[in-house]
């Protein structure tokens, strides 16, 4: 494989290694090697795209220099997160396999392989506008986000459904790249300790007995602070249990008492997320690539709570074997309501960040008067801050205005106290 190194290419994909043989079952007798140790497909099919997928990582290790090896498998084996993201095959364009892609998401992150997600839209079939809607905003949750259907279907790109999937479609990938600083830290995090990015309730949450009802089963975390819930193209209706504690309605900032379940109407282009109280969330400006500059300002969402948390964000180049040999950053961020104080804990490694300057947002600091960093006073902001708004794209192509006013009432969100300063070596910030 050193010739697909030399052609620039760094990225392999290992398809049909099951092995698939047109549809058909290996034979049970073919013969294997096995290490010297002379055996049958029995024995050996299960290891057949684990191995694969490490002779392709190992090819890469050898030649691609300083680069960071990338290995997609659609078959694997206890083992295979080590060396390979692995998506779901052929899944259909229907309804079910929405639910069905959210299930393997938190299975297989419980089953200790973090790097996983469906095909969105369907491989297999024909889809719709309104699966296709419900999927990209389901899917962008995923760990492994791609798009993919078989050539002889459908067009399945954002704008083959029409300007108003498109502009959802847009709003809702944009959301995920800006979520990078947040999404990359998760992935550092699944690295080190082997925690699912894609996280179901039951890891979280394993003492109650809510999140292990059948109606709740598709419900997950992403990452430490975000829970979502995915729809299906019918479902306009939705009930959404949230675990013991405080949760924010992302589209609204609305305050909920967790150990309940919330059911409400969602819009088209709306899902169930939630967002932790006490969480964190780290992200930066908009952009089309990873290619593209992420801007100086990284902009950290705390969300008020009545809990101390702590977030791991963690940064490096993304490319490059160079973390290996320190070059990379790592700081806490830790949030603590009794003492009125978040402390930004200096930098571990010696990666440069982009982000010279922090831009905190404050949600639900309702009776915020006045803000020090490192004991000097900054000026507070008032300004309405949304995560995620697809209605800013939808705006823009839907011909009826009055519905849309309707739709812009509906998500009322309040201004949220706001601050810039310096991204300092060590930072604590207070308030009163």
């Amino acid at each position: 494989m050193r010739v697909y190194q030399e052609l620039g290419i760094n990225g392999y994909w290992n398809d049909m290694n099951e092995p698939a043989i047109d549809g058909q079952a290996m034979p049970d007798n073919v013969v294997f090697d096995f290490d010297g140790q002379k055996s049958t497909a029995l024995e050996a099919q299960n290891y057949y795209g684990m191995l694969m997928a490490r002779a392709s990582f190992e090819s890469s290790q050898r030649y691609g220099g300083n680069k960071r090896p990338f290995v997609l498998s659609r078959s694997g084996f206890a083992g295979i997160q080590r060396y390979a993201a692995v998506w779901s095959g052929d899944n259909q364009a229907k309804d079910e396999h929405i639910m069905l892609g959210a299930l393997l998401n938190n299975q297989m992150g419980l089953s200790g392989v973090p790097f996983v997600g469906p095909d969105l839209g369907g491989y297999i079939g024909d889809g719709n506008k309104d699966l296709y809607r419900r999927w990209i905003e389901a899917g962008v949750f995923s760990p492994y986000l791609r798009n993919h259907r078989e050539h002889q279907a459908a067009a399945n790109e954002p704008w083959a459904y029409g300007e108003e999937d498109e502009a959802i479609s847009k709003a809702y990938l944009e959301f995920r790249y800006q979520l990078l600083p947040y999404l990359y830290s998760a992935f550092y995090e699944a690295s080190q300790q082997g925690t699912p990015i894609s996280r179901s309730l039951s890891l979280d949450y394993p003492f109650d007995a809510n999140v292990y009802q059948r109606r709740f089963q598709y419900e997950s975390l992403f990452g430490p602070g975000l829970l979502v819930n995915p729809l299906t193209s019918q479902e306009h209706t939705k009930a959404t249990y949230l675990p013991p504690g405080q949760w924010y309605d992302l589209f609204t900032d609305r305050r909920y008492e967790g150990g309940q379940a919330i059911t409400r109407d969602y819009a088209d282009h709306q899902l169930p997320i939630f967002v932790k109280a006490s969480a964190i969330v780290p992200m930066q400006r908009k952009v089309e690539s990873t290619r593209e500059d992420p801007g100086p300002v990284l902009t950290v969402h705390v969300f008020n709570g009545r809990e101390a948390s702590q977030f791991e964000y963690y940064d490096d180049d993304g490319q490059t074997l160079n973390y290996q040999f320190g070059e990379y950053l790592k700081r806490t961020i830790v949030f603590d309501p009794a003492q009125h104080q978040l402390r930004f804990s200096r930098p571990q490694g010696r990666y440069r960040s982009p982000f010279t300057t922090l831009k905190l947002i404050f949600h639900g600091f309702d009776t915020l008067e006045a803000l020090t960093a490192n004991g000097k006073p900054m000026a507070l902001q008032r300004e309405v801050v949304r995560l995620l708004d697809p209605l800013a794209y939808l705006g823009e192509v839907y011909y009826d205005k009055g519905a849309m006013q309707r739709l812009r009432d509906a998500e009322l969100m309040p201004a949220q106290h706001t601050v810039t300063l310096a991204n300092e070596p060590e930072i604590v910030v207070r308030w009163q």
